[in-house]
C-alpha cells in the first residue's frame, strides 16, 4: 500500500525498471560497486539496498530465502554440525592449503583484541551472530544471488555465475586478512551459496552454518586455541 508521501505510481513504475534486464544489470553494477569500495563494509548498504529494491518491486526477504525453514530443529542441527566440520576442515586443510598457495598467511591480527578479554569475546559473538550471520547472509546469499541469477532467467548458469560473483565480493570483504584471506572467504562463501541452494533457498541453513562457525573461531580465539573466524 502506498504512503501518502509516495506520488501514485512512482513505487510501480520503478519497480517494474528494476525487474527489467538493463534494471538489474544495472543494480548488480551497483552492489558490486559497493563490494569494492574501502571505506566502509558493503554487508549494511547492500540490505538496505535489498529492503528498497525489494520494497519497490513488490516482494519480501521471505521470498529470497527468509522464509521459515519447513522443520526448524533439523534445521539448526545441519547447521550446528556443518559449522563444526567447516571449522576442522578450514583450519587443519583448506587454509595451510590456501596458504601454501598464495605465499602470505592470513592475517588474524584484527581478532587479537578477543583473547583472554571477556567483553571483547561477548561482543565479538554479538557480532557472529547478527552482523555476519544474518546481515551478510541477507545480502551476499539472499539480495545479491538473487539479482544475479536474475540477469539469466535464474537458470542453473544464472545460479553459477551468482554464486561465483556474490562469493568474489564476499571474500573482498575481508581484504584485511591479506590475500589468502580474501581466498579463503571468497571459498567458504561458494560453499555458504551451495547450502542456500541445497537448501532450496532458504537463507537460515547458511545464517546459522555462518553463525556457529564465527562463534567457534572467536571462542577459539579467546582461548588462545586459533583463529578461524568463517
Amino acid at each position: 500500500m502506498l504512503t501518502q508521501e509516495t506520488p501514485p505510481g512512482v513505487r510501480s513504475s520503478t519497480g517494474r525498471v528494476l525487474a527489467s534486464p538493463a534494471g538489474i544489470a544495472m543494480e548488480i553494477l551497483l552492489l558490486v560497486a559497493i563490494s569494492t569500495l574501502r571505506f566502509f563494509s558493503a554487508t549494511i548498504p547492500i540490505v538496505l539496498l535489498g529492503c528498497l529494491s525489494l520494497w519497490l518491486r513488490r516482494r519480501r526477504w521471505s521470498e529470497i530465502g527468509l522464509a521459515r525453514p519447513r522443520v526448524w530443529w533439523r534445521t539448526v542441527l545441519a547447521g550446528l554440525s556443518i559449522a563444526l566440520v567447516m571449522t576442522a576442515l578450514n583450519a587443519y586443510i583448506v587454509t595451510p592449503w590456501i596458504v601454501r598457495l598464495s605465499g602470505g598467511a592470513v592475517d588474524y591480527s584484527s581478532f587479537r583484541v578477543v583473547q583472554g578479554d571477556l567483553g571483547a569475546l561477548i561482543v565479538a559473538v554479538v557480532v557472529s551472530l547478527v552482523y555476519a550471520g544474518l546481515l551478510e547472509e541477507m545480502a551476499f546469499r539472499g539480495h545479491f544471488m538473487d539479482r544475479v541469477s536474475a540477469l539469466f532467467r535464474w537458470s542453473p548458469v544464472g545460479w553459477a555465475v551468482a554464486i561465483l560473483v556474490s562469493s568474489v565480493c564476499f571474500g573482498l570483504q575481508h581484504v584485511y586478512q591479506g590475500t589468502s584471506g580474501v581466498l579463503s572467504t571468497s571459498l567458504t562463501g561458494a560453499m555458504f551459496a551451495a547450502f542456500y541452494l541445497l537448501a532450496r533457498r532458504n537463507l537460515w541453513l547458511p545464517i546459522i552454518v555462518h553463525a556457529a562457525g564465527d562463534v567457534i573461531g572467536v571462542v577459539a580465539v579467546f582461548f588462545g586455541v586459533f583463529p578461524m573466524p568463517l
